[in-house]
C-alpha cells in the first residue's frame, strides 16, 4: 500500500544530491534558508528539532528515516502554535532523486492534523520561499534575498 501525501512540494536544483543534502542536513546552514530557524535532525530514532533565531522551540520529533543522500523522514509537531500543542504530530519527508546533473527535491507531507487546516496555506506559501531559499544558496553560495521585489522591475 502507498501512502499518500497530503501535500507535496518539488524544486530541481543544479547540483548532486550529496550537496543539496549537505546544505538540507547542517543546521548552521539551515538559518539562512529557514526564516532564521535551523533545523537539526538526530540519527534513526533521534530528534529532531526546530529553534527559532532566538532559540525557543518552534518544532520537534523523531528521525524516522535517513539515507543520505537520499531520503529523510521525520515526525513533526509544532509546539510554539497553542492550538496545535496537543495534536498529534504529521510527518515530513525530504527525496532527493539524481536526474543527471541536477537533483529533483520532493518534500512529503504526511497526516496533517485537522487542526493544521486554518494554517495550510502559511505552510504552503513558506515550503515554497524555504525551498526556494536551499536552491538558491546550494547554487550560487548566497542566501536569497530577505525581501523579494514586487512585480516587474
Amino acid at each position: 500500500m502507498t501512502e499518500k501525501p497530503d501535500a507535496v512540494h518539488i524544486i530541481h536544483i543544479a547540483a548532486p544530491a550529496q550537496t543539496v543534502w549537505d546544505a538540507l542536513t547542517d543546521a548552521d546552514r539551515s538559518a539562512s534558508y529557514f526564516f532564521g530557524n535551523r533545523w537539526e535532525f538526530g540519527e534513526v530514532g533521534g530528534d529532531f528539532r526546530v529553534t527559532k533565531p532566538d532559540g525557543d522551540l518552534d518544532s520537534e520529533g523523531k528521525v524516522l528515516v535517513r539515507e543520505a543522500p537520499r531520503l529523510m523522514r521525520v515526525t513533526w509537531k509544532v509546539v510554539w502554535i497553542e492550538e496545535l500543542k496537543d495534536t498529534p504530530p504529521g510527518e515530513v519527508e525530504w527525496r532527493l532523486d539524481q536526474m543527471g546533473e541536477i537533483t529533483r527535491l520532493t518534500v512529503s507531507e504526511f497526516r496533517r492534523p485537522p487542526q493544521m487546516a486554518p494554517y495550510a496555506e502559511a505552510a504552503r506559501n513558506g515550503w515554497s520561499i524555504i525551498l526556494s531559499g536551499l536552491k538558491t544558496l546550494v547554487e550560487t553560495g548566497r542566501p536569497m534575498p530577505k525581501t523579494l521585489p514586487e512585480g516587474p522591475q
